[in-house]
């Protein structure tokens, strides 16, 4: 038999130093073409765009619970079983109870929506209490309030307003510099840069930023996976879950489903499971919001040996 080494980082390390690498990244990019290149007006108007920008994202972040769960016609319970486990879930991450809801959807998943773990809430598809056993669920519940403890929804809100900043800057020092080129004697060179990083700042907006988005995504999925799973000691329950989740959206027309179908494509990158399966491969997986299933089992699978559980 074959024996792995250690990883010396563990992979849950790993993904939280590309999460701040990420993040940290189109601050620093930021910071140097402001101080380098705006003048102070130029500044101000920034800021001002930049402030208005973030204030609409994190208000929507106060007001999304309440939101999507009144778009997705949820019921919150505060009895049973299902709120005796997310208690437990939540105990053991040393969490205030979230709040639960059961959404009437025959689809199996589920998500987490808050801006802090006292303000959270598990969203649960009546489909997915079908679907699966009890300690499968259980294995969801943990990967969820994996997510709430981890911040992921607020994570993912810095970041889509980092990211569509650094996009504005330079959509602005382009629109600048084309401007104000009637003023120099090399027009035409400084006509040409300011239209080349315009351009580069649509295709930034358009085409790398939310490449970058879905890779940090993908990456907090890996997170709350080894987070849950440390938490109940159960990799396999999360593992069988996630293939029973995959197999019911692969397998099925979802076209049978579509009455929640634009509010759910716009959470997708919340739920556990991808609504919409892909077969593996590079360019599948560079668009994806979820990793690939078989890459979430094998590392399910490898944890699970090293907790001894498997």
């Amino acid at each position: 038999m074959i024996i792995k080494p250690k990883p010396l980082i563990s992979p849950i390390v790993k993904n939280t130093i590309l999460t701040l690498i990420i993040l940290i990244f189109p601050l620093i990019v930021m910071l140097f073409v402001s101080l380098v290149f705006f003048r102070v007006t130029d500044l101000i108007v920034l800021v001002g765009y930049i402030l208005v920008f973030a204030i609409i994202q994190i208000g929507f972040l106060f007001l999304s619970k309440d939101i999507i769960m009144r778009v997705l016609g949820a019921k919150r319970i505060q009895t049973g079983w299902i709120v005796d486990m997310v208690r437990d879930v939540a105990s053991k991450a040393n969490l205030p109870m979230p709040e639960v809801y059961i959404i009437p959807d025959p689809t199996p998943n589920a998500f987490a929506v808050g801006i802090s773990p006292s303000r959270s809430a598990i969203g649960i598809n009546s489909g997915l209490v079908d679907l699966l056993q009890p300690n499968e669920l259980k294995g969801v519940i943990a990967h969820e309030v994996a997510h709430i403890k981890n911040r992921d929804t607020l994570i993912m809100t810095v970041a889509v307003i980092l990211f569509n900043s650094l996009g504005l800057i330079m959509d602005y020092f382009g629109r600048v510099i084309m401007f104000s080129a009637n003023n120099s004697r090399n027009s035409g060179q400084l006509v040409l840069i300011g239209a080349a990083i315009w351009i580069f700042s649509l295709i930034f907006r358009l085409i790398l930023a939310p490449i970058i988005l879905l890779a940090l995504s993908r990456t907090r999925e890996y997170v709350a996976d080894e987070t849950g799973a440390r938490l109940i000691n159960d990799p396999m329950s999360l593992a069988d879950a996630l293939i029973k989740i995959h197999n019911f959206y692969y397998n099925i027309d979802l076209s049978r489903y579509e009455s929640a179908e634009p509010i759910k494509k716009s959470i997708s990158m919340m739920y556990i499971g991808s609504i919409k399966p892909k077969k593996t491969g590079f360019w599948e997986e560079l668009f994806s919001t979820h990793p690939p299933v078989e890459k979430r089992v094998e590392r399910l699978t490898e944890l699970a040996k090293e907790l001894g559980v498997y």
